[in-house]
């Protein structure tokens, strides 16, 4: 069994994104193949944290998502309830140039970053954690 460092680097190589593992060198994810990294492979006894591959349509993020690829247009990403939560992280990556996706929360009483939604443009990413009430 392959173990990787428990870093991972996201970048943004022409119109791809590719994912790597901590040594720079071994792919983990690359969205022009959407070819994905098995999701039992350990990291130094940790898992990869579960990634949603690219889709084109509104989302509601499960506790069990991680890493988001939205590749669509105009996507709304419903987070889950931040209540039990706390110091949980979710990356929702807006991956296309000309895509972008709006992030709000489950039933619009909590927050994203203070207010009621973020908006994620083309080729950007938001991270938010949890604090049990709001996600900052």
């Amino acid at each position: 069994m392959k173990l990787f460092k428990l870093f991972v680097s996201f970048v943004l190589v022409s119109t791809s994104i590719v994912v790597f593992a901590a040594d720079y060198r071994t792919v983990l994810w690359n969205s022009s193949s959407r070819s994905i990294v098995p999701t039992n492979l350990s990291l130094y006894g940790s898992q990869i944290p579960p990634i949603k591959l690219g889709f084109w349509t509104n989302y509601t993020v499960t506790t069990n998502d991680c890493v988001l690829f939205c590749a669509g247009t105009n996507q709304l990403i419903t987070l889950p309830s931040a209540v039990g939560l706390e110091g949980r992280l979710f990356t929702i990556i807006s991956s296309t140039t000309n895509g972008n996706c709006t992030v709000t929360n489950y039933d619009g009483t909590q927050t994203v970053l203070g207010i009621a939604s973020q908006y994620v443009p083309g080729t950007n990413r938001l991270t938010v954690i949890s604090d049990g009430a709001n996600y900052w």
